[in-house]
């Protein structure tokens, strides 16, 4: 009996040995990579962190290839319209994705981040550029576009995560919050929805700035700037018309007319003659002197 137990304890440290020395260290990696787990060559769809780990005859029965756990995928830049006006719109969206625990199958079977890339962006072009098209609705205008951030973000990712944003989007009580919060957790990169078939997971969209033609663009600057002017000019008119009815009204005998030159000769905008003499006689004379006061008092003087 006593011998039985000494070769079953020998062959289990010897089977333990060669288990042991058939296993291979791998260390702490890179934080900011992950390793897609292989199985005889087959991608198992297990992806491991940065944590060490022992790997069971590595090379032959296990191995795993190390890649970027997060990655940013940019659309490159492209154009679409709407029905009403057909005026261009450039569009250049923005994706932060990350590898799902479970997801390196379909990862490198999507073409590993470049294959992915590449369908993820063409989708997020078409989604767009359809939803633009529609001539069912909005938008019509690209002024109307370029108010309906939210929509277009709701519509560029809805192929591509699981579920039915669209459909949920329609039927909560509050749709307006609904887009709005999505889009503003994807904004921030908080966000975290699962790509199935791409064995990512979106957490961040920008949609970046709808950009019309240089000409538009120009025209609508210009209208903006004669906009702030026409402002800019009313409160100045406004402010004048104020100071003056003050004068007028502390002095008798001036007239509007005077009241205004002396606000003008205050702030610059005529220029004072002291060879001219503005000499306003009524009342016997008395405004002369009433004049006289009122320029005293619009260059800070006492009255």
């Amino acid at each position: 009996m006593g011998t039985i137990m000494m070769i079953c304890a020998v062959i289990a440290l010897i089977g333990g040995a060669i288990l042991w020395f058939c296993h291979d260290w791998v260390p702490v990696g890179d934080p900011g990579k992950c390793r897609i787990m292989r199985w005889f060559g087959a991608e198992t769809g297990r992806v491991r962190g940065a944590e060490p780990f022992l790997a069971w005859f590595r090379g032959f029965a296990t191995d795993f290839v190390e890649v970027d756990r997060r990655f940013e995928i940019e659309v490159p830049e492209f154009k679409f319209d709407c029905p009403g006006d057909h005026i261009p719109l450039t569009a250049s969206p923005s994706l932060i994705v990350e590898i799902d625990d479970n997801g390196g199958r379909q990862f490198n079977l999507s073409g590993g981040r470049e294959g992915a890339s590449k369908k993820i962006a063409r989708i997020v072009k078409t989604e767009i550029q359809e939803f633009a098209a529609n001539p069912n609705g909005e938008p019509m205008t690209y002024m109307a576009a370029k108010k309906m951030g939210a929509e277009f973000v709701l519509r560029a990712i809805n192929e591509l995560v699981d579920g039915d944003l669209l459909g949920d989007a329609d039927v909560v009580a509050n749709r307006d919050r609904f887009v709005e919060d999505l889009e503003e957790d994807l904004s921030e990169g908080s966000a975290s929805l699962v790509m199935p078939q791409f064995g990512l997971i979106l957490k961040g969209f920008n949609l970046g700035n709808f950009a019309e033609p240089k000409s538009i663009a120009d025209a609508e600057a210009a209208k903006v700037a004669a906009a702030r002017d026409a402002e800019t000019k009313k409160a100045n008119i406004q402010a004048m018309k104020e100071r003056v009815d003050i004068l007028t009204n502390g002095h008798t005998g001036v007239s509007f007319k005077d009241a205004t030159m002396a606000v003008q000769i205050q702030e610059g905008t005529i220029k004072h003659d002291i060879k001219e003499e503005i000499i306003r006689i009524a009342d016997d004379g008395n405004g002369l002197g009433a004049l006289a006061a009122l320029l005293k008092t619009a260059f800070g003087g006492k009255k």
